[in-house]
């Protein structure tokens, strides 16, 4: 945090102000596809980025990307933190990966599996 010790968190706040908007985003279009809203919860910086629920349970879960890396490999880590948390809450029934830049998927399987 430390601007003289070479670390500036200017970078760090855009990601999360993009975060932030993406959730607000999600959100809002859930709010417009439901007629009853009623138990339903939005989660920011919970088991993911954000996350939305119903009651008690996690119903999906978003990690959000703010990067200029555009390949499909460069999005590995997040993509096994969202498988992550689909194995360890039975109740989450989506996973998303939000990214500003379009993703290239060339050979995006080949990709991913090394």
């Amino acid at each position: 945090m430390n601007k003289e010790k070479g670390w500036d968190a200017s970078s760090s706040w855009n990601g999360y102000m993009y975060q932030g908007k993406v959730a607000l985003l999600v959100a809002l279009k859930k709010i417009n596809e439901s007629r009853d809203l009623e138990g339903y919860w939005l989660e920011l910086e919970g088991v993911e980025d954000f996350s939305i629920g119903f009651e008690e349970l996690y119903k999906s879960v978003h990690q959000v990307k703010n990067r200029q890396d555009n390949a499909i490999k460069d999005y590995r880590e997040a993509l096994s933190n969202i498988v992550k948390r689909i194995k360890d809450y039975s109740s989450i029934s989506n996973g998303y990966l939000h990214t500003k830049n379009e993703i290239k998927v060339n050979d995006w399987g080949k990709e991913i599996q090394k």
